[in-house]
């Protein structure tokens, strides 16, 4: 078959669109893909000097069993974290912005009325830990007028100020400052969260010099939490908690917590029970 010049030109203009068609589509594939994955990291804050939860260690690397749980739920559902190991206190100021979530903390009245708590991920014991140049005590009933010492505007905090006035409470800026001033004697006693204390009797050599009661003042439950009126950010995060194997969950806190019971255990034979049959 002959073709003329024109002919020509035209098969070459064809084939020269049909080629930037094929550029142009996939270039448009690439560009969704790229959207697809690049999810804005969710902003997770963790309390510093907070061991075995979140810490960080001489070389700057941040965790511990609370950031380590984060770095799963993250893995598992393919979104990005940042995680920020701060104060206490100043991370409930951040946590009343939007997008920002709080590794885990303590429910309480006051919480609840700017908080939204997600599914609970851990259990703490919180325990009264005395000077042992004095006689055992298990009771708080018992430290009437006595000096007792506690961290600065956590749960134990609150929660002694509004039920037993008759304490002289002492505030710490973290649980070593507590368990340092005990051993000196210079407070009666001193009320924490018993992973926290037992790490920091472990590291201070503190054995021995001060006992822990061996009746649990309470126990609570851990949540993770958010600033009210953001719905599609807790049933995102909800949804991860429960997307993440329960033996990992398990393996992690055994890990970490080796002496004490796993909390997901219970979960092992059962699906995540709802907040409102948890409280």
């Amino acid at each position: 078959m002959n073709y003329t010049l024109a002919d020509m030109i035209t098969k070459i203009a064809i084939k020269s669109c049909l080629i930037l068609a094929l550029i142009f589509n996939s270039t448009l594939s690439y560009g969704v893909e790229e959207n697809e994955v690049s999810i804005e990291p969710i902003r997770i804050l963790a309390s510093r000097s907070n061991q075995p939860f979140s810490h960080t260690l001489a070389d700057g690397t941040i965790t511990g069993l609370y950031v380590e749980f984060w770095q799963l739920w993250s893995k598992v559902n393919n979104i990005p974290v940042n995680i920020e190991v701060i104060p206490f206190d100043k991370s409930m100021e951040l946590l009343k912005q939007k997008g920002v979530v709080h590794s885990g903390v303590f429910i309480n009245e006051e919480r609840k009325q700017w908080l939204d708590f997600l599914l609970p991920i851990h259990r703490i014991n919180t325990g009264l830990i005395y000077n042992n140049s004095y006689p055992e005590i298990s009771e708080l009933n018992e430290l009437k007028g006595a000096k007792v010492g506690v961290v600065l505007n956590t749960f134990q905090h609150k929660y002694l100020s509004d039920n037993y006035p008759s304490i002289e409470l002492l505030t710490f800026l973290d649980t070593e400052q507590g368990i340092e001033s005990l051993a000196k004697g210079d407070i009666r006693a001193f009320i924490g969260e018993l992973p926290r204390v037992k790490s920091v009797m472990a590291s201070q050599g503190f054995y021995g010099v001060i006992n822990i009661a061996e009746k649990h003042l309470m126990t609570n439950t851990v949540h993770p939490a958010i600033a009210k009126g953001q719905p599609k950010l807790l049933k995102l995060i909800n949804d991860g908690i429960k997307n993440i194997p329960i033996e990992e969950l398990i393996n992690l806190e055994r890990k970490w917590l080796p002496t004490d019971k796993p909390f997901f255990s219970q979960y092992r034979t059962s699906s995540f029970i709802s907040m409102a049959e948890k409280e």
